[in-house]
């Protein structure tokens, strides 16, 4: 019976509880020591992962930004959900995102943040959707796994920490921590074995060749633009306050685009 045994276990179809899972889909995270620790070795299409934080403005938007910039540089579309701050345009251009596939949407109302947040996961036009709720529904977080699921589409929830002896129907989560200038990365589902060490990455400092693919130099400090003011980072964006009374969706991404360009020219000049 063992020897039967063994030889089911060499079967490449057979899956063991201490391996991780293989995934077909999947997004590079652009963080080599992070891919690995992830099931197919970068964040899952098709599925939500959920990001648990204990307050924003730590660079967790960072850590998925390489996986956003490659999307809209290969002309995919990427939506973001009532974030909490307007995007920074010249932010996101200087780590390699293409304005012209980045849609933003802002309902007020919590329901309808909900609502378009599970279309935009839904519709198979989206490769991937990332979403602020203000406030956590077990049946609406199981509502966008199941439209990830159906669309394709990667999902990514931001949560606070607090949640993390909760169960989730994301099939990967994630815990963020400050630690210095640092992100640490704590695996708390994923499917496969339990990772019980964190993870330590240097977010701050994502290098070019996470977002061009062309060169090991690290990026330049964001760069300003007309008014002339210090460049504020993206995750940390207080001047740009969420509430906007419409969704503006392509008006935005493309307003953002242009003034960036318009920036650029009259530097040049």
């Amino acid at each position: 019976m063992n020897a039967i045994l063994d030889i089911l276990m060499q079967d490449a179809a057979v899956w063991r509880g201490g391996d991780i899972a293989h995934i077909a889909q999947i997004l590079t995270s652009g963080f080599p020591g992070l891919d690995r620790l992830l099931p197919g070795g970068g964040w899952p299409k098709g599925a939500l992962t959920e990001l648990l934080l204990e307050h924003q403005g730590i660079g967790e938007l960072r850590l998925i930004l390489p996986a956003i910039g490659e999307i809209t540089r290969t002309e995919g579309w990427v939506a973001l959900v009532a974030p909490p701050y307007i995007p920074y345009a010249p932010a996101l251009v200087s780590l390699g995102v293409d304005l012209n596939h980045l849609v933003v949407l802002e309902p007020r109302a919590l329901k309808d943040q909900w609502w378009a947040a599970e279309q935009a996961l839904r519709a198979g036009s989206c490769s991937a959707v990332v979403f602020w709720p203000s406030t956590i529904d077990e049946r609406n977080l199981r509502r966008l796994q199941l439209a990830a699921q159906t669309g394709g589409a990667a999902g990514f929830v931001f949560t606070p920490a607090a949640r993390a002896a909760q169960a989730s129907p994301a099939p990967l989560r994630i815990r963020l921590s400050p630690a210095g200038s640092d992100l640490e990365v704590q695996i708390l589902k994923r499917r496969g074995s339990l990772v019980e060490t964190p993870l330590r990455l240097d977010v701050g400092s994502v290098r070019d060749s996470l977002v061009t693919g062309r060169t090991t130099e690290p990026i330049k400090p964001f760069p300003d633009v007309k008014p002339r003011s210090r460049a504020i980072p993206l995750r940390a964006n207080k001047h740009y306050p969420n509430g906007a009374d419409s969704k503006r969706i392509w008006d935005r991404a493309i307003a953002h685009s242009d003034e960036v360009k318009r920036s650029a020219s009259q530097e040049r000049r």
